[in-house]
């Protein structure tokens, strides 16, 4: 349904797509080990994070230029997930904007991302009085990475599509982004924007032990171990290998959401049980909101939540609070 560019832009990543395999394939090792008689129960998903009741333990990622898949953009998407019971992060380069999307789906539209730099100050602000639960900072974008199929490609998109939270004025902020990565913070600057920002504040791309402690030292309520979708660094480590150490380094009360590589129900299962509390889907809820709006987001969480369920009765697991490195093959990813 989508043409061709558009959907080599939606599934292509750094370099020659290594980052995007090597995410899927560090899934795919991981072997569970079940136990038997041992969950008779239907399985129960149901989490909170940050506060937000979720029926599945998934949220929409905010993939930006959501109008280049399909007219009603992240309306369907936060529409569908709210049907679906969980939780979307809206993007600050989506194609509408924040309040918009919040009025849609006042259930749903509970986080939203934005990129270091001027004007962020009032973004958080404008989320919090938009009923935002929390902000999600992506750090992991100094420069734009380098896309191998989208260079071949020529790949442009019209600018509109990223500009539903900017004044004609300040999508110079995105267009920089875009091109360029975002402006360079520091340490200090987190901190700062930690303090001040009126919700709390998740970390979004952090993959070394080391920044994972530095960004909850700095105020950060919570981590996204991401690659960006495999889209950034083309030969970068894994969230899911770096989800076990993460996990040990800040300890079992921060929230932790796994990005990048989920295709599966069981891939769901699988980070759980190395440490994440919930999982972020974007290229599926992209392809999902591309072939049928709203209703294919909602068919998404809900094929996703019976493939985990099943995978949780076979290997004897009855709750989420279950699911631990006991339950694979050598208890971490490898």
């Amino acid at each position: 349904m989508l043409p061709p560019r558009t959907w080599t832009f939606l599934t292509s990543g750094a370099g020659r797509d290594e980052g995007v395999r090597s995410g899927e394939e560090a899934f795919d090792r991981i072997r569970f080990v079940p136990r038997v008689f041992a969950a008779p129960t239907t399985p129960n998903l149901t989490t909170t994070i940050l506060g937000i009741p979720l029926a599945v333990p998934v949220l929409s990622a905010p993939f930006g230029v959501d109008g280049l898949f399909h007219p009603r953009g992240h309306l369907d998407t936060a529409t569908g997930c709210a049907r679906a019971g969980v939780a979307s992060i809206i993007p600050e380069a989506g194609t509408y904007s924040l309040e918009t999307v919040a009025r849609e789906a006042p259930s749903a539209a509970r986080l939203f991302q934005l990129h270091p730099g001027s004007g962020i100050e009032t973004l958080a602000e404008r989320a919090a009085a938009a009923g935002y639960t929390a902000v999600c900072l992506t750090a992991d974008q100094p420069v734009i990475g380098w896309r191998d199929r989208i260079r071949e490609d020529r790949f442009e998109f019209d600018r509109r599509y990223v500009a539903g939270n900017h004044t004609a004025k300040a999508t110079d902020r995105l267009r920089r982004i875009h091109q360029a990565g975002s402006p360079a913070w520091s340490w200090a600057d987190l901190k700062a924007f930690c303090a001040s920002s009126p919700l709390p504040v998740l970390v979004k791309g952090v993959l070394h032990p080391s920044d994972a402690e530095a960004a909850i030292a700095a105020g950060a309520a919570g981590l996204i171990i991401s690659t960006h979708g495999g889209r950034q660094l083309h030969s970068s480590v894994t969230s899911l290998e770096q989800l076990p150490t993460i996990r040990t380094t800040v300890g079992p009360d921060i929230p932790l959401v796994l990005d990048s590589g989920v295709r599966r129900g069981g891939d769901i299962v699988k980070a759980l049980a190395l440490g994440a509390d919930a999982v972020a889907l974007g290229r599926l809820a992209a392809v999902a909101l591309a072939a049928a709006g709203a209703i294919g987001v909602e068919r998404l969480i809900e094929l996703l939540a019976e493939e985990a369920m099943r995978t949780m009765q076979l290997i004897g697991a009855s709750d989420i609070g279950m699911l631990t490195p006991g339950l694979l093959a050598d208890g971490e990813a490898k």
